[in-house]
């Protein structure tokens, strides 16, 4: 990871508008750790392609690990605007509003993540916690059986 680093730190020093190497940079930066720098890196990159959607998506999730709820919304809301047929978004979208505690809206994006990738354990999974704290253990239960389903 750290020649990685070290390749794209020279990259940017002789192409500053190289947004992959921000962007290679940003992820080699978060796999050690290094979760604010690697926003900082993301972050000059969308300056450069302002409509990368992947890159708003990974930063998202990022900033949920740092509980910058607000600022993940933004980037997964910019990021479903760019494509809204990425179940991804959707997914990380719905993550962020379990995180908060929005469990309607949670379901919602949960939803329409299953809707683009019925295959998403992780979204049935997540979408049955939140009906299971909003007091429908029933419809849960329905989700935990399909979760397992495509994960066993």
């Amino acid at each position: 990871m750290k020649s990685t680093i070290a390749t794209n730190t020279e990259t940017i020093t002789l192409e500053p508008t190289n947004a992959k190497a921000f962007f290679e940079r940003a992820f080699a930066l978060n796999v050690l750790g290094k979760k604010k720098l690697a926003i900082a890196d993301f972050t000059k990159g969308l300056e450069i392609q302002p409509n990368n959607a992947t890159i708003l998506n990974t930063m998202a999730y990022i900033k949920i690990t740092l509980k910058d709820y607000s600022g993940a919304f933004a980037d997964l809301n910019k990021a479903i605007e760019i494509d809204p047929t990425e179940h991804e978004y959707w997914f990380n979208r719905g993550f962020a509003s379990f995180k908060t505690g929005e469990m309607h809206d949670a379901i919602e994006d949960f939803s329409k993540s299953i809707a683009l990738y019925s295959r998403n354990d992780n979204a049935w999974y997540f979408r049955g916690q939140a009906k299971s704290y909003m007091g429908y253990p029933n419809a849960a239960i329905e989700d935990y059986v399909k979760a397992i389903e495509y994960r066993p």
